[in-house]
């Protein structure tokens, strides 16, 4: 059986706001952070006390999961430019697995 890939998203970022995240929620989550890491995302955003070079550029990660609805996320995450026109970030290259774990680690940002 095939399950939507937004379903996927909507369930994980459901589980992680209610505080009883399963099993596979907390391991998308952490695959999107390692994705995160990988992709430098820190170099442009800040999120706690971490912050790069290029900090102003990106927005503030801190409680973005309280901010933005994970279909907002992932919209945002295949097409910046689309969502926001004047956004600044560039369109990742990822799969959409790949996108559908940064959402579970960004919806996890409470």
């Amino acid at each position: 059986m095939t399950v939507h890939p937004l379903l996927r998203v909507l369930v994980v970022a459901v589980a992680l706001s209610i505080g009883t995240a399963p099993e596979c929620a907390r391991a998308a989550a952490k695959e999107g952070q390692a994705i995160f890491a990988a992709q430098k995302c820190i170099k442009c955003h800040t999120l706690g006390e971490e912050a790069g070079e290029a900090a102003g550029m990106g927005g503030v990660l801190d409680g973005v999961g309280s901010k933005r609805t994970p279909a907002w996320l992932k919209s945002y995450l295949q097409d910046p430019s689309k969502v926001i026109p004047a956004s600044k970030m560039p369109q990742a290259d990822l799969q959409p697995a790949e996108i559908d774990s940064l959402v579970a680690y960004l919806s996890s940002l409470k």
